[in-house]
């Protein structure tokens, strides 16, 4: 039957699935028949279809008789060849939406705050409705609301409540700095499920060097209070060279403090002068080691890896191994786009400044600048315009370049290959 679903939608490509936990699946049109069938039973039998298995090996459906295959993932595979400039999907799965920019700290590698900085104020509250509604529209399944810091507007709860009535999944990523127990109440009464926190280690020394003093205790608080409330809570960690030699005991101290899930972020430059970037951005060697401990995690929680950490893969997993995971490296075009404050559109929040803009979604038509904006065609074809040692490399189809917000900044060019990848083995011609 089926779990946690808060969405199904038919559409002229397929049957998507959506559930609670943001999980997507696309199911072709001809599978609908065994679907509706096998959808309804509380138990199934030797002869179940595949992909149904694989859809309760994602949480999509469950059954009394079937314990999940952990060691297999159910994804829409052709978003993974960047054969050329055409989206696959409609509009894109998962938007995130910055609802302010202001924040009450002030994190020294913040990704989003020089150009977030220069905008006087944020929308109103019926303006990002209307973002909001151009997005369900378009076929949006995911909407992330961030900042700034996202805690700081007093109309969040009935921002929140607004996408809950779309049955879109809606995720919040806030540091928990100032999250009052009555707010998170509230937050789980209009329809919010699932927190990110950020958090870098289990130490404060280590988490505090590039956040707010005193921002590690108020973390863990809010977090406790999210769990007490039922909500599924995850934490988003920036791994630098400062945190990373912590990272497997960090998430020891996740899984025994009942955290839901992990996800490891590869540092953006971000507001960091570019020496401090180069210093702190992990050498690819190390990442990659850290990676693979990553991927054979036996615990329970739920640790997941950035888009911009998918090409150090290439480095620790055999293709055989690769091929059981979703790994479609950068989502930008493909699925993911970025919403600042003022409405402005990006490709993600590594991508956001003025060479990347793609335009604004309350003056102009999102659905048309999907398909034909030049930023994004060229992102979604990459392997046609990057430059460099990456354009040679069987692997392009996976990482599709590595990320460019770390391209850019280590190379100053928007198709440069990613200086930071040191994967130069058989594979590459």
């Amino acid at each position: 039957m089926y779990k946690e679903l808060r969405n199904i939608e038919k559409r002229e490509d397929g049957i998507y699935l959506l559930n609670k936990l943001g999980h997507v699946a696309k199911i072709p049109l001809e599978l609908e028949e065994n679907l509706n069938k096998y959808a309804v039973l509380k138990t199934i039998s030797d002869d179940t279809p595949e992909f149904i298995l694989e859809l309760a090996d994602i949480g999509l459906l469950e059954y009394e008789n079937y314990t999940p295959n952990e060691d297999k993932l159910y994804f829409d595979d052709s978003i993974l060849k960047s054969k050329d400039d055409k989206p696959v999907y409609k509009g894109p799965i998962i938007a995130h939406l910055a609802i302010t920019n202001m924040c009450n700290m002030n994190c020294d590698y913040c990704s989003v705050r020089n150009m977030h900085g220069k905008i006087k104020t944020g929308l109103s509250t019926e303006e990002y409705k209307k973002i909001i509604d151009k997005l369900v529209d378009i076929g949006t399944f995911q909407i992330g609301l961030t900042g700034g810091e996202p805690t700081t507007r007093k109309d969040l709860v009935e921002l929140v409540k607004y996408v809950a009535s779309k049955n879109v999944a809606c995720n919040l990523t806030t540091n928990g700095y100032v999250v009052p127990e009555k707010l998170i109440i509230e937050l789980k009464n209009a329809g919010l499920t699932q927190v990110q926190i950020s958090l870098d280690s289990y130490k404060k020394e280590v988490h505090e060097k590039y956040r707010t003093k005193g921002s590690f205790d108020r973390a863990i608080e809010t977090a406790k209070l999210f769990k007490k409330h039922g909500f599924i809570v995850g934490v988003d960690t920036v791994v630098t060279n400062n945190n990373i030699d912590d990272i497997e005991d960090f998430m020891i101290f996740l899984e025994k403090n009942n955290f839901d899930g992990l996800t490891i972020i590869k540092l953006k430059q971000g507001y960091l002068d570019l020496e401090t970037f180069k210093k702190e951005v992990p050498e690819y060697n190390k990442y990659a080691e850290l990676i693979d401990k990553i991927c054979r995690w036996k615990g329970k929680l739920e640790v997941t890896i950035d888009c911009s950490s998918v090409n150090n893969l290439c480095k620790t997993l055999t293709e055989k191994e690769q091929s059981k995971i979703h790994s479609a490296g950068c989502p930008a075009g493909h699925t993911l786009i970025s919403i600042a404050p003022n409405g402005d559109i990006y490709p993600c929040a590594a991508l956001t400044n003025e060479n990347y803009k793609i335009g604004n979604m309350l003056t102009d038509n999102i659905k048309e600048l999907w398909q034909t904006n030049k930023t994004l065609r060229k992102l979604r074809g990459i392997k046609n315009h990057i430059e460099g040692k990456c354009k040679n490399c069987k692997k392009i189809d996976v990482c599709r370049g590595g990320c460019r917000g770390i391209a850019d900044s280590l190379n100053g060019k928007q198709y440069s290959s990613d200086i930071n990848c040191k994967y130069t083995y058989k594979e590459v011609i």
